[in-house]
């Protein structure tokens, strides 16, 4: 049963850490849209950085479930 829990909430931020890399413009300023009138536009720079953290995390939760998949079994 944990296995299971463990792969959908895996699979659940594995969703959106992907889509954040895919499309950052739109999850740039997601929950912060309200605080402005007009269309905010991110920097390249800023871009960049919002793209290489959650390939980062990705990284990270991928070698954590592996090792949680492998002392599980």
């Amino acid at each position: 049963m944990d296995i299971i829990f463990g792969t959908l909430v895996y699979l659940i931020f594995l969703g959106v850490l992907i889509y954040s890399i895919v499309n950052p413009r739109k999850t740039f300023m997601l929950g912060r849209r309200w605080q402005y009138k007009n269309d905010i536009e991110p920097s390249e720079e800023a871009l960049f950085i919002h793209r290489l953290i959650p390939v980062i995390i990705l990284i990270f939760l991928t070698f954590i479930f592996i090792t949680s998949l492998i002392y599980q079994l």
